[in-house]
């Protein structure tokens, strides 16, 4: 733990449970940077998620925390898979037009209508993952209903292994909404191909979504 009130709020939290098996140290250091530890990692639990990754810090310790692993380690969660639908968002605001992608929540009384098939775009696998960059070049959805696609809905689930999924989208990360720069008109059946680029642990601002209606 890197931050100072954190760490005395841990450390506190194990002494009031007084159990010898909570005697954990808390070591202070950035995950991000050089880990001096005493002994391999057995099980890594790591719980830096967004939606997409797009703002946390998980892929990055990851991969920086790997080579600490012990034979057979496991990684909790293992992977997140990250899903895209097309839809026809209300982006007015009182006269103002909303540019930077939002947070949706359950409670939202003007919820985009879905106008496309939800696709599951990537994985991140945090056993495995290297580039922090991410570029989808050519995804692709198809379209059920007509309207204007002026906006992108990005979902996310967490896999904790191969048996049990986290369905945390309504609370731990929730569904955003990425306003796109140029919207498209689509038909019952049109193809829509989006390209987006990213980094893990980076910022909306530099998130990029550009979609093109196929020729039909």
């Amino acid at each position: 733990e890197r931050m100072a009130d954190m760490r005395r709020i841990a450390t506190e939290n194990f002494d009031r449970e007084n159990n010898p098996a909570l005697k954990t140290p808390i070591i202070a250091t950035d995950a991000n940077q050089h880990l001096d530890l005493e002994e391999p990692i057995d099980v890594l639990l790591c719980e830096l998620l967004s939606t997409w990754l797009v703002t946390e810090q998980q892929a990055s310790v990851c991969r920086n925390v790997r080579p600490q692993l012990a034979p057979g380690a496991r990684i909790i969660p293992a992977r997140m898979k990250n899903y895209l639908t097309g839809v026809q968002a209300n982006l007015d605001y009182f006269g103002a037009t909303i540019r930077h992608p939002y947070y949706l929540r359950e409670l939202d009384n003007s919820r985009p209508a879905k106008l496309s098939e939800t696709i599951l775009t990537h994985v991140t696998d945090f056993g495995s993952v290297e580039d922090m960059d991410v570029s989808l070049p050519a995804l692709q959805i198809r379209c059920h209903t007509a309207g204007r696609l002026n906006a992108v809905m990005l979902e996310s689930d967490a896999e904790l292994d191969d048996a049990h999924l986290v369905d945390a989208g309504q609370t731990l990360f929730l569904p955003h909404v990425v306003p796109l720069p140029r919207p498209v008109d689509v038909r019952v059946g049109s193809v829509v191909s989006i390209a987006i680029n990213y980094s893990y642990g980076g910022d909306w601002t530099e998130f990029s979504a550009i979609a093109k209606v196929e020729e039909e």
